[in-house]
């Protein structure tokens, strides 16, 4: 039998994320000592800056900010729900311009962040009586 404490460790770990929604690509992409590359993009999942810089010719540091913005679902004047969602990152990481191939850039970010969501939900029962939860994850 094949020992699967790898892919189990794996999977426990990728499952423990309360929500995941997709950011854009990563900045990085630099290729020489003290070159800075940035980016702000506005996606489908909200704002996100990201910006990168090469300390020597093969470290780099790099940091991004993600709000995705509060979203209100309305069901009625008196029921409805907003969610939260944002995160930071800061990582450091080693790149390799590949000579042999022109254009190739290898690269490799060790990538620490915290994050936030929270979930507020406000509405009335049917005997009209206000009912009003929050959780803060």
């Amino acid at each position: 039998m094949k020992n699967y404490k790898l892919l189990f460790i794996l999977c426990v770990g990728l499952s423990s994320c309360g929500i995941y929604r997709q950011n854009v690509v990563n900045v990085p992409m630099i290729q020489k000592k003290g070159q800075v590359q940035m980016g702000v993009y506005q996606s489908f999942s909200g704002r996100e800056a990201q910006v990168s810089y090469a300390a020597t010719n093969s470290i780099a540091l790099m940091a991004n900010y993600n709000n995705m913005r509060a979203k209100k679902t309305t069901y009625s004047l008196e029921n409805y729900n907003i969610d939260k969602h944002y995160f930071g990152e800061v990582g450091l990481g080693l790149y390799k311009k590949d000579t042999a191939k022109k254009g190739k850039i290898r690269e490799v970010f060790f990538i620490v962040g915290k994050g936030m969501t929270s979930h507020y939900w406000q509405g009335l029962d049917s005997s009209s009586k206000l009912l009003t939860s929050f959780r803060q994850g």
